[in-house]
């Protein structure tokens, strides 16, 4: 199996448009209560206009709401429902419009937060796959755990979380531990969701 340096080493896996498009809509939602605070929708519409984001009627509905935040509210529904072409023109226009630039700061921040988190997340399935299919056999033969070796297990993925190595006479475990560390590893991001995640795995 695959150890952190060599997590850490493996290519990170690139969106897919349809990935990219669900981010940006979430990055929308996050930021939504930032937007409708500080958002005046007046000063984009040119520009989206020009981009074939917005049209005529979609400006119309807008400007038809009766506050600033219900026009912004309407206004982040309609570049929600453009995808990613709605979300990227819409932060080019704060950026050209230059008056509310940190709005686009926050909003490609936070896109740069989810995509990382969301590749390394497809990157760690991919190699818990792979080494799934490695170590099926040896899968197959781990015999169900005690509570005392449980609790072992437990201590070794705490030291691995921290970045110690689990070798295979670390602590007194053997290699039906080592090779279930490693599998738990790869599963439980959440130490507090650590029985469920492997409960009845290994019977």
């Amino acid at each position: 199996m695959e150890n952190s340096s060599e997590v850490q080493e493996f290519e990170l896996p690139p969106l897919t448009a349809d990935e990219k498009e669900e981010l940006h809509k979430e990055v929308l939602e996050c930021q939504r209560h930032t937007l409708v605070k500080d958002l005046e929708p007046n000063r984009y519409f040119s520009y989206l206009r020009s981009k074939r984001v917005l049209d005529a009627n979609d400006c119309e509905q807008v400007r038809s709401e009766s506050g600033r935040r219900d026009r912004a509210e309407r206004f982040l529904d309609l570049i929600s429902n453009r995808g990613s072409a709605g979300f990227v023109a819409f932060c080019d226009a704060i950026i050209s419009e230059r008056v509310q630039a940190h709005l686009a700061k926050k909003l490609n921040t936070k896109m740069a937060e989810l995509e990382l988190s969301f590749r390394r997340e497809k990157a760690r399935t991919i190699l818990r796959q792979r080494w799934e299919v490695d170590n099926r056999e040896e899968l197959r033969k781990t015999p169900s755990l005690s509570d005392g070796e449980r609790r072992l297990i437990l201590k070794a993925v705490r030291r691995a979380d921290s970045g110690g190595r689990v070798e295979r006479d670390d602590e007194g475990m053997d290699s039906k531990f080592v090779i279930t560390v490693q599998y738990i590893t790869w599963c439980c991001h959440d130490l507090s969701q650590f029985e469920s995640t492997w409960s009845g795995k290994f019977s």
